[in-house]
Order: C-alpha cells, then sequence, then structure tokens
C-alpha cells in the first residue's frame, strides 16, 4: 500500500507544470528627464550649484554669465531643487517637471530678498525663429522695451514690476533694445547688435531698484 501512495506522489511530481518565472524588478530609464537651464542674477552669491534627489545637476552656476548656454538633464515629475554656495544651502524649493520639456530658472534679487522664476519654455514643434522673453525684476519701476528690426515699424512692449512675458518670436538676425521709462519717455538703456539665432532663447532680464538698474543678456539653447 506504501509503495502504490509512494508511486502515485512520483506521478503527480513528474506530471505538474510549474508556472514560469516573472521577473517583477522595475527598470528605471535614464531617458526619463526633463530639460533645465539655471542662471545666477543674485548679486549675493557669485557661484553656486544645483542638486536635485541627492544629485549634482549643475556644479557651478556663476553670477552674471551671459555667455551662450545649453540646457542641464533634470528630473521630471516632482523633484527638489536645491542651491549650495560654498557647500551651504541657500535655497530649497519643490518643482514640477515633464519628460522632455524645457524649463528656465533664474535666481534673482528682488527688494534686497533673493528670490526666483521658474518657468517652462514651451517651444513649438517646429522651431523656425528664433525666440525672445523680457523680464522686468526692477523693485521700482515698470518698463517699456522696444524692439528695432528688419521689420519696418519697432515693437513696444510693456513689463509690469516683477513680471516677465511669454517667448515671443523673432527673425534671426540682429536687434537694437531700448528700454525706455514710460511714465516720462525717458530712455533708460539701448543695446544694439543683439544677435539672435534659431533654436535658441535670448533674455532680456532687467533688475535693481530706484537709484541703480543692470540689464542681463541671457542666452539659451535647444538642443
Amino acid at each position: 500500500m506504501y509503495k502504490n501512495i509512494a508511486l502515485l506522489f512520483l506521478f503527480l511530481l513528474i506530471s505538474c507544470e510549474c508556472p514560469p518565472q516573472i521577473d517583477t524588478s522595475k527598470e528605471i530609464i535614464p531617458n526619463e528627464h526633463s530639460y533645465c537651464i539655471f542662471f545666477n542674477i543674485n548679486s549675493d552669491y557669485k557661484v553656486f550649484s544645483v542638486n536635485s534627489n541627492k544629485i549634482e545637476i549643475v556644479n557651478s552656476v556663476n553670477f552674471a554669465n551671459t555667455s551662450n548656454k545649453n540646457y542641464y538633464k533634470f528630473p521630471d515629475n516632482y523633484a527638489n531643487l536645491l542651491l549650495f554656495s560654498n557647500n551651504i544651502p541657500i535655497f530649497n524649493t519643490l518643482i514640477y517637471t515633464q519628460k522632455s520639456h524645457y524649463y528656465t530658472f533664474f535666481f534673482y534679487k528682488f527688494e534686497e530678498h533673493s528670490s526666483y522664476l521658474f518657468v517652462e519654455d514651451a517651444f513649438p514643434d517646429s522651431l523656425q525663429n528664433s525666440y525672445i522673453r523680457f523680464l522686468n525684476f526692477n523693485s521700482n519701476q515698470s518698463v517699456n522695451f522696444e524692439i528695432a528690426s528688419s521689420l519696418p515699424q519697432p515693437i513696444d512692449v510693456f513689463v509690469n514690476m516683477n513680471d516677465y512675458t511669454k517667448l515671443i518670436p523673432m527673425l534671426e538676425g540682429n536687434i537694437a533694445i531700448s528700454i525706455i521709462n514710460p511714465a516720462s519717455q525717458n530712455l533708460i538703456a539701448k543695446y544694439d547688435n543683439i544677435n539672435l539665432k534659431q533654436n535658441s532663447i535670448t533674455n532680456i532680464v532687467y533688475t535693481g531698484d530706484s537709484t541703480n538698474y543692470n540689464v542681463y543678456i541671457l542666452k539659451s539653447n535647444k538642443q
């Protein structure tokens, strides 16, 4: 009897079809990221580094670096953005980005306090133009930006204090920018021969207060 039970158990064991092994491990796809560029126009910090989720994104972002710059890969979805200067944390916030989208981070000074602007660079699918954006971080006045280009008439753009424009499509080539006090119509500053290139953004940033002002021309190139 015991012999028959043993033979039956062996038959069941041999005829059993075991389920296949399934690999349930989750792979992190390295291509899942957004793109960010960082500008330092905060005079309190000569340089800072950018970190997110314990990863160093940029080693050094120098103050008033106006040379052409490229975007950096940045974690998509919700992620913390942490700035260090001299190994000391100076800024920390939570931001949200979408995969493969482009963003610009401005770190600046407004009314003696550090502030920031994080804005999406909504490039169209077909890049046939260059783009310009005006930002007014001056704590004392609104301004008019006047664009002189190859077009017959200049383009006037009004920007309130601590405000900015959307991306304005422009033809590739040289332009001149005049910054005008809208109340008095007095010329504050003028910049000639600003070169606009295809697939790029030129940010014209006006900063300062009632006694002093600075203008930064910051460029970024879409990969």
